[in-house]
Protein backbone atom coordinates (compact mmCIF):
# COMPACT_ATOMS: atom_id res chain seq x y z
CA UNK A 1 0.00 0.00 0.00
CA UNK A 2 1.31 3.41 -0.94
CA UNK A 3 0.96 6.38 1.34
CA UNK A 4 1.21 10.05 0.54
CA UNK A 5 1.59 12.79 3.10
CA UNK A 6 -0.61 15.87 2.86
CA UNK A 7 0.95 19.07 1.58
CA UNK A 8 2.83 20.90 4.29
CA UNK A 9 3.41 17.80 6.40
CA UNK A 10 7.15 18.17 6.92
CA UNK A 11 7.48 16.91 10.47
CA UNK A 12 5.55 15.16 13.23
CA UNK A 13 5.24 18.42 15.14
CA UNK A 14 1.99 20.22 14.32
CA UNK A 15 2.22 23.70 12.88
CA UNK A 16 0.38 26.24 15.07
CA UNK A 17 -2.90 27.43 13.56
CA UNK A 18 -1.80 31.08 13.69
CA UNK A 19 1.42 30.30 11.80
CA UNK A 20 -0.52 28.43 9.12
CA UNK A 21 -2.95 31.34 8.78
CA UNK A 22 -0.13 33.88 8.39
CA UNK A 23 1.65 31.71 5.81
CA UNK A 24 -1.54 31.32 3.78
CA UNK A 25 -2.25 35.05 3.97
CA UNK A 26 1.26 35.86 2.71
CA UNK A 27 0.86 33.31 -0.12
CA UNK A 28 -2.44 34.87 -1.17
CA UNK A 29 -0.95 38.36 -1.07
CA UNK A 30 2.02 37.38 -3.23
CA UNK A 31 -0.25 35.59 -5.70
CA UNK A 32 -2.58 38.60 -5.90
CA UNK A 33 0.35 40.96 -6.55
CA UNK A 34 1.67 38.59 -9.22
CA UNK A 35 -1.74 38.37 -10.90
CA UNK A 36 -2.20 42.14 -10.90
CA UNK A 37 1.29 43.06 -12.13
CA UNK A 38 3.71 40.68 -13.87
CA UNK A 39 0.99 38.32 -15.11
CA UNK A 40 -0.74 41.21 -16.87
CA UNK A 41 2.45 42.30 -18.65
CA UNK A 42 4.54 39.29 -19.64
CA UNK A 43 4.56 37.97 -23.19
CA UNK A 44 4.18 35.37 -24.52
CA UNK A 45 3.91 33.53 -21.19
CA UNK A 46 5.47 32.99 -17.77
CA UNK A 47 8.60 31.43 -19.33
CA UNK A 48 9.58 34.55 -21.30
CA UNK A 49 12.70 35.14 -19.17
CA UNK A 50 13.98 31.74 -20.29
CA UNK A 51 14.01 32.82 -23.95
CA UNK A 52 17.44 34.49 -24.20
CA UNK A 53 19.48 31.86 -22.32
CA UNK A 54 17.69 29.08 -24.23
CA UNK A 55 18.45 30.70 -27.58
CA UNK A 56 22.08 31.17 -26.55
CA UNK A 57 22.45 27.49 -25.68
CA UNK A 58 20.65 26.48 -28.87
CA UNK A 59 22.96 28.57 -31.05
CA UNK A 60 25.99 27.05 -29.35
CA UNK A 61 24.66 23.57 -30.06
CA UNK A 62 23.99 24.46 -33.70
CA UNK A 63 27.59 25.58 -34.07
CA UNK A 64 28.93 22.35 -32.57
CA UNK A 65 26.75 19.71 -34.21
CA UNK A 66 25.14 18.83 -37.52
CA UNK A 67 21.43 18.52 -36.83
CA UNK A 68 18.80 17.21 -39.25
CA UNK A 69 15.75 18.95 -37.83
CA UNK A 70 14.68 21.58 -35.28
CA UNK A 71 11.80 20.60 -32.98
CA UNK A 72 10.11 23.05 -30.62
CA UNK A 73 7.48 22.12 -28.07
CA UNK A 74 4.81 23.79 -25.96
CA UNK A 75 3.65 24.45 -23.31
CA UNK A 76 5.22 26.93 -22.64
CA UNK A 77 4.82 28.75 -25.95
CA UNK A 78 8.18 30.43 -25.38
CA UNK A 79 9.69 27.15 -26.58
CA UNK A 80 8.37 27.88 -30.08
CA UNK A 81 9.94 31.35 -29.99
CA UNK A 82 13.25 29.64 -29.25
CA UNK A 83 12.65 27.26 -32.16
CA UNK A 84 11.93 30.18 -34.49
CA UNK A 85 15.11 32.00 -33.44
CA UNK A 86 17.18 28.88 -34.15
CA UNK A 87 15.40 28.35 -37.46
CA UNK A 88 16.30 31.94 -38.38
CA UNK A 89 19.93 30.90 -37.95
CA UNK A 90 19.56 27.62 -39.86
CA UNK A 91 16.65 28.21 -42.29
CA UNK A 92 17.65 25.22 -44.42
CA UNK A 93 16.80 22.86 -41.52
CA UNK A 94 13.18 21.66 -41.33
CA UNK A 95 11.31 22.99 -38.31
CA UNK A 96 8.63 20.90 -36.56
CA UNK A 97 6.27 22.43 -33.98
CA UNK A 98 4.91 20.07 -31.32
CA UNK A 99 1.86 21.83 -29.82
CA UNK A 100 0.60 20.52 -26.50
CA UNK A 101 -1.97 23.28 -25.98
CA UNK A 102 -3.13 26.06 -28.32
CA UNK A 103 -1.71 29.54 -27.80
CA UNK A 104 -3.57 32.26 -29.68
CA UNK A 105 -6.66 30.05 -29.85
CA UNK A 106 -6.66 29.21 -26.13
CA UNK A 107 -10.09 29.34 -24.53
CA UNK A 108 -11.16 29.84 -20.92
CA UNK A 109 -7.69 30.33 -19.46
CA UNK A 110 -5.70 32.64 -21.78
CA UNK A 111 -1.94 32.18 -21.77
CA UNK A 112 -1.38 35.92 -21.34
CA UNK A 113 -3.34 39.19 -21.19
CA UNK A 114 -5.54 38.85 -24.28
CA UNK A 115 -6.82 42.40 -23.90
CA UNK A 116 -3.28 43.56 -24.72
CA UNK A 117 -1.89 40.75 -26.82
CA UNK A 118 -4.69 38.91 -28.66
CA UNK A 119 -3.76 40.32 -32.08
CA UNK A 120 -0.05 39.85 -31.44
CA UNK A 121 -0.64 36.25 -30.31
CA UNK A 122 -2.51 35.42 -33.53
CA UNK A 123 0.04 37.16 -35.74
CA UNK A 124 3.04 35.46 -34.15
CA UNK A 125 1.56 31.95 -33.98
CA UNK A 126 0.17 32.30 -37.49
CA UNK A 127 3.60 33.31 -38.80
CA UNK A 128 5.19 30.30 -37.15
CA UNK A 129 2.58 27.93 -38.58
CA UNK A 130 3.21 29.30 -42.06
CA UNK A 131 6.97 28.77 -41.68
CA UNK A 132 7.01 25.37 -39.93
CA UNK A 133 7.32 22.24 -42.07
CA UNK A 134 5.03 20.14 -39.90
CA UNK A 135 2.94 20.59 -36.75
CA UNK A 136 1.68 18.01 -34.28
CA UNK A 137 -1.35 18.41 -32.01
CA UNK A 138 -2.89 15.95 -29.57
CA UNK A 139 -6.50 15.60 -30.81
CA UNK A 140 -8.51 15.67 -34.03
CA UNK A 141 -10.61 18.49 -32.57
CA UNK A 142 -7.48 20.62 -32.05
CA UNK A 143 -6.37 19.91 -35.62
CA UNK A 144 -9.78 21.06 -36.89
CA UNK A 145 -9.57 24.19 -34.75
CA UNK A 146 -6.22 25.15 -36.26
CA UNK A 147 -7.30 24.17 -39.79
CA UNK A 148 -10.26 26.53 -39.47
CA UNK A 149 -8.06 29.39 -38.25
CA UNK A 150 -5.22 28.74 -40.74
CA UNK A 151 -6.83 26.95 -43.71
CA UNK A 152 -3.88 27.43 -46.07
CA UNK A 153 -1.71 25.41 -43.68
CA UNK A 154 -4.24 22.74 -42.70
CA UNK A 155 -2.17 20.07 -44.49
CA UNK A 156 0.72 20.56 -42.06
CA UNK A 157 -1.16 19.31 -39.00
CA UNK A 158 -0.79 15.74 -37.73
CA UNK A 159 -2.50 14.25 -34.70
CA UNK A 160 -0.22 12.53 -32.18
CA UNK A 161 -2.20 11.63 -29.03
CA UNK A 162 -0.97 11.85 -25.44
CA UNK A 163 1.62 9.35 -24.25
CA UNK A 164 0.91 6.89 -21.48
CA UNK A 165 3.94 5.62 -19.60
CA UNK A 166 4.44 2.01 -18.58
CA UNK A 167 4.35 3.12 -14.93
CA UNK A 168 0.73 4.17 -15.42
CA UNK A 169 -0.43 0.75 -16.56
CA UNK A 170 -2.22 -1.65 -14.24
CA UNK A 171 -0.67 -5.10 -13.75
CA UNK A 172 -1.77 -7.60 -16.40
CA UNK A 173 -3.08 -9.94 -13.72
CA UNK A 174 -5.70 -8.40 -11.46
CA UNK A 175 -4.55 -8.02 -7.90
CA UNK A 176 -6.64 -7.35 -4.83
CA UNK A 177 -6.83 -3.70 -3.80
CA UNK A 178 -5.61 -2.75 -0.37
CA UNK A 179 -7.85 -3.96 2.43
CA UNK A 180 -9.18 -0.91 4.21
CA UNK A 181 -12.36 0.58 5.61
CA UNK A 182 -11.56 3.74 3.65
CA UNK A 183 -12.55 4.35 0.03
CA UNK A 184 -9.94 6.69 -1.43
CA UNK A 185 -11.17 9.09 -4.12
CA UNK A 186 -8.34 10.82 -5.96
CA UNK A 187 -8.12 13.81 -8.27
CA UNK A 188 -4.65 14.38 -9.74
CA UNK A 189 -4.02 17.50 -11.79
CA UNK A 190 -3.85 21.27 -11.86
CA UNK A 191 -6.90 23.33 -10.91
CA UNK A 192 -7.93 26.63 -12.50
CA UNK A 193 -10.98 28.66 -11.56
CA UNK A 194 -12.16 29.29 -15.11
CA UNK A 195 -11.39 26.01 -16.90
CA UNK A 196 -11.09 23.28 -14.24
CA UNK A 197 -12.64 24.36 -10.95
CA UNK A 198 -13.08 21.89 -8.06
CA UNK A 199 -16.41 23.36 -6.97
CA UNK A 200 -18.59 20.63 -8.49
CA UNK A 201 -16.37 17.83 -7.20
CA UNK A 202 -16.42 19.26 -3.68
CA UNK A 203 -20.20 19.64 -3.80
CA UNK A 204 -20.61 16.04 -4.99
CA UNK A 205 -18.26 14.78 -2.29
CA UNK A 206 -20.12 16.68 0.42
CA UNK A 207 -23.40 15.12 -0.71
CA UNK A 208 -21.75 11.68 -0.85
CA UNK A 209 -20.75 12.07 2.80
CA UNK A 210 -24.45 12.43 3.62
CA UNK A 211 -25.26 9.12 1.89
CA UNK A 212 -25.19 5.68 3.55
CA UNK A 213 -21.64 5.08 2.23
CA UNK A 214 -20.32 8.46 3.40
CA UNK A 215 -18.62 7.12 6.51
CA UNK A 216 -15.85 5.41 4.56
CA UNK A 217 -15.01 8.07 1.93
CA UNK A 218 -11.91 10.28 1.64
CA UNK A 219 -11.17 12.79 -1.11
CA UNK A 220 -7.52 13.43 -2.01
CA UNK A 221 -6.43 16.30 -4.25
CA UNK A 222 -2.98 16.17 -5.86
CA UNK A 223 -1.50 19.12 -7.71
CA UNK A 224 -1.49 22.90 -7.78
CA UNK A 225 -4.75 24.60 -6.76
CA UNK A 226 -3.76 28.02 -8.16
CA UNK A 227 -6.67 30.48 -7.94
CA UNK A 228 -9.10 27.92 -6.48
CA UNK A 229 -7.94 28.21 -2.88
CA UNK A 230 -10.97 30.20 -1.77
CA UNK A 231 -13.29 27.62 -3.39
CA UNK A 232 -11.59 24.87 -1.38
CA UNK A 233 -11.55 26.95 1.79
CA UNK A 234 -15.34 27.17 1.62
CA UNK A 235 -15.46 23.39 2.17
CA UNK A 236 -12.53 22.83 4.53
CA UNK A 237 -14.41 23.36 7.78
CA UNK A 238 -17.34 21.16 6.74
CA UNK A 239 -15.32 18.32 5.23
CA UNK A 240 -12.57 18.26 7.85
CA UNK A 241 -10.15 15.35 7.64
CA UNK A 242 -12.18 13.77 4.81
CA UNK A 243 -10.57 16.29 2.42
CA UNK A 244 -6.81 15.88 2.04
CA UNK A 245 -4.67 18.31 0.00
CA UNK A 246 -1.27 17.04 -1.10
CA UNK A 247 -0.09 19.94 -3.25
CA UNK A 248 2.46 19.43 -6.01
CA UNK A 249 4.19 16.04 -5.80
CA UNK A 250 6.65 14.13 -7.96
CA UNK A 251 5.40 12.00 -10.83
CA UNK A 252 6.47 8.89 -8.94
CA UNK A 253 4.34 9.90 -5.96
CA UNK A 254 1.39 10.78 -8.18
CA UNK A 255 1.51 7.44 -10.01
CA UNK A 256 1.79 5.57 -6.71
CA UNK A 257 -1.21 7.45 -5.33
CA UNK A 258 -3.27 6.62 -8.44
CA UNK A 259 -2.43 2.94 -8.12
CA UNK A 260 -3.47 3.10 -4.46
CA UNK A 261 -6.76 4.94 -5.05
CA UNK A 262 -10.11 3.19 -5.25
CA UNK A 263 -11.81 5.71 -7.56
CA UNK A 264 -10.16 8.31 -9.81
CA UNK A 265 -11.81 11.63 -10.66
CA UNK A 266 -11.44 13.72 -13.79
CA UNK A 267 -12.72 17.29 -13.96
CA UNK A 268 -13.31 18.18 -17.58
CA UNK A 269 -12.02 21.35 -19.18
CA UNK A 270 -14.27 24.18 -20.28
CA UNK A 271 -12.62 23.74 -23.67
CA UNK A 272 -14.00 21.04 -25.95
CA UNK A 273 -10.97 20.34 -28.15
CA UNK A 274 -8.29 19.16 -25.70
CA UNK A 275 -8.03 15.72 -24.09
CA UNK A 276 -5.90 15.88 -20.94
CA UNK A 277 -3.16 13.24 -20.93
CA UNK A 278 -4.23 12.47 -17.37
CA UNK A 279 -7.47 10.90 -18.70
CA UNK A 280 -5.46 8.46 -20.80
CA UNK A 281 -3.28 7.72 -17.78
CA UNK A 282 -6.38 7.09 -15.66
CA UNK A 283 -7.67 4.52 -18.16
CA UNK A 284 -4.34 2.71 -18.05
CA UNK A 285 -4.81 2.26 -14.31
CA UNK A 286 -7.92 0.10 -14.93
CA UNK A 287 -9.70 1.88 -12.06
CA UNK A 288 -13.25 3.24 -11.79
CA UNK A 289 -13.36 6.85 -13.06
CA UNK A 290 -15.87 9.54 -12.14
CA UNK A 291 -15.80 12.09 -14.95
CA UNK A 292 -17.31 15.52 -14.20
CA UNK A 293 -17.93 17.64 -17.30
CA UNK A 294 -19.51 21.04 -17.83
CA UNK A 295 -20.94 20.18 -21.25
CA UNK A 296 -21.62 17.13 -23.39
CA UNK A 297 -19.04 18.27 -25.98
CA UNK A 298 -16.19 17.84 -23.49
CA UNK A 299 -13.68 15.55 -25.21
CA UNK A 300 -13.40 13.43 -22.05
CA UNK A 301 -17.09 12.45 -22.28
CA UNK A 302 -16.66 10.88 -25.73
CA UNK A 303 -13.32 9.29 -24.81
CA UNK A 304 -14.51 7.75 -21.54
CA UNK A 305 -17.81 6.72 -23.12
CA UNK A 306 -15.90 3.73 -24.50
CA UNK A 307 -14.35 2.86 -21.14
CA UNK A 308 -16.33 0.27 -19.14
CA UNK A 309 -15.36 1.69 -15.75
CA UNK A 310 -16.39 5.33 -16.15
CA UNK A 311 -19.39 7.39 -15.11
CA UNK A 312 -19.67 10.78 -16.83
CA UNK A 313 -21.82 13.44 -15.16
CA UNK A 314 -22.77 16.65 -16.97
CA UNK A 315 -23.04 19.57 -14.54
CA UNK A 316 -24.10 22.27 -16.97
CA UNK A 317 -24.68 25.06 -14.46
CA UNK A 318 -21.44 24.31 -12.64
CA UNK A 319 -23.02 24.36 -9.20
CA UNK A 320 -25.16 21.30 -8.48
CA UNK A 321 -26.55 17.98 -9.69
CA UNK A 322 -30.18 17.00 -9.83
CA UNK A 323 -31.41 14.11 -7.67
CA UNK A 324 -31.29 11.60 -10.53
CA UNK A 325 -27.67 12.41 -11.37
CA UNK A 326 -26.70 12.29 -7.70
CA UNK A 327 -28.39 8.90 -7.32
CA UNK A 328 -26.25 7.61 -10.21
CA UNK A 329 -23.11 8.87 -8.45
CA UNK A 330 -24.07 7.21 -5.16
CA UNK A 331 -24.79 3.93 -6.96
CA UNK A 332 -21.42 4.18 -8.71
CA UNK A 333 -19.58 4.48 -5.38
CA UNK A 334 -21.66 1.77 -3.73
CA UNK A 335 -20.59 -0.74 -6.35
CA UNK A 336 -17.63 0.59 -8.36
CA UNK A 337 -17.21 -1.27 -11.65
CA UNK A 338 -14.41 -3.79 -11.99
CA UNK A 339 -12.28 -3.26 -15.09
CA UNK A 340 -10.19 -5.98 -16.71
CA UNK A 341 -6.60 -4.66 -17.02
CA UNK A 342 -6.12 -6.63 -20.23
CA UNK A 343 -9.00 -4.75 -21.85
CA UNK A 344 -7.43 -1.39 -20.99
CA UNK A 345 -4.03 -2.54 -22.25
CA UNK A 346 -5.50 -3.35 -25.64
CA UNK A 347 -7.50 -0.12 -25.76
CA UNK A 348 -4.60 2.12 -24.72
CA UNK A 349 -2.14 0.58 -27.20
CA UNK A 350 -2.58 3.69 -29.40
CA UNK A 351 -1.10 5.78 -26.56
CA UNK A 352 1.86 3.55 -25.78
CA UNK A 353 5.42 4.65 -26.44
CA UNK A 354 5.89 2.32 -29.42
CA UNK A 355 2.87 3.75 -31.25
CA UNK A 356 3.65 7.37 -30.38
CA UNK A 357 7.28 6.94 -31.45
CA UNK A 358 6.08 5.58 -34.79
CA UNK A 359 3.84 8.59 -35.34
CA UNK A 360 6.68 11.01 -34.58
CA UNK A 361 8.98 9.07 -36.89
CA UNK A 362 6.42 9.37 -39.68
CA UNK A 363 6.02 13.11 -39.00
CA UNK A 364 9.78 13.69 -39.07
CA UNK A 365 10.19 11.61 -42.22
CA UNK A 366 7.48 13.67 -43.92
CA UNK A 367 9.03 16.96 -42.81
CA UNK A 368 12.53 15.91 -43.90
CA UNK A 369 11.50 14.65 -47.34
CA UNK A 370 11.37 18.07 -49.10
CA UNK A 371 14.82 18.85 -47.67
CA UNK A 372 16.49 15.65 -48.82
CA UNK A 373 19.48 16.23 -51.00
Amino acid sequence: MHTLAPAGAVSDRPVPFQARSIARWITRLVRALYDLTWKQLYWPDYACLWYRPAVAVGRTLLSQHEFDVIISSSLPFTGHLVGKALHDQRPFLPWVMDIGDPFALAEGNPINNHALYARLNMAVEGGMIRRACAISVTTEATARLYASAFPLNAHKFAVIPPLIGSDAMAPTARTLTHQSDVTKILFAGTLYRHIRSPDILLMIFERLLESPIGGRLELHLLGAINDCEDVIDGYRARLGSRLVLHGIVSREQAIAAQHDADVLVNIGNQTSFQLPSKVVEYVGMAKPILNIARHAEDSSVAFLGKYPGALSIIAADGTDLDDLQMARVVAFFKAPPIVDPQVTREWTSQFRVETIAGLYEKLLTTSLAPHAK
